[in-house]
């Protein structure tokens, strides 16, 4: 499974810290990650979502969402852009992503073309696997000690 692969090919074993990651990610894609919270009513059924520019990607995040939710959505937005996807899939008409979409006068990418709109199933279950496994590791305590006398 590529969600598998790309776990080990970078390292993502290795992470301890929402901060690692973030790091790991910035390294993976060349790309600084700037985090953005947002109380958006055109947010209502979009939890988390990704953004992208030449220079950056941006994840916006629900504030209103509890934090290990929001969590859960920006492991899986790290995902996507560890695995190669595309950015905003089916989300360009959403009046949120237009305004997101603009840095001054930088117009972030956020479409895909309708021959890999059938890839987007794909994409959203190696996202959603990966997210899991980088929660796992996360979650893992940090002295294997721990781990055996708790199990």
């Amino acid at each position: 499974m590529r969600a598998e692969q790309a776990f080990v090919k970078h390292g993502l074993s290795r992470i301890r810290t929402a901060e690692d990651l973030q790091q790991l990610v910035t390294e993976i894609s060349g790309k600084p990650v700037e985090l953005k919270l947002i109380s958006d009513t055109n947010m209502k059924t979009t939890t988390a979502l990704w953004i992208e520019d030449q220079r950056r990607h941006r994840i916006i995040l629900r504030k209103q969402d509890r934090p290990l939710y929001r969590a859960r959505g920006l492991h899986h937005e790290y995902a996507h852009i560890i695995l190669g996807h595309p950015t905003c899939i089916g989300h360009v008409a959403d009046p949120l992503i237009r305004r997101e979409r603009t840095f001054g006068d930088q117009t972030m990418s956020a479409a895909i073309n309708a021959d890999e709109a059938g890839d987007a199933a794909q994409w959203e279950g190696e996202a959603e696997y990966l997210a899991g496994l980088i929660a796992r590791t996360l979650l893992h305590p940090i002295y294997l000690d721990d781990e055996r006398l708790f199990g």
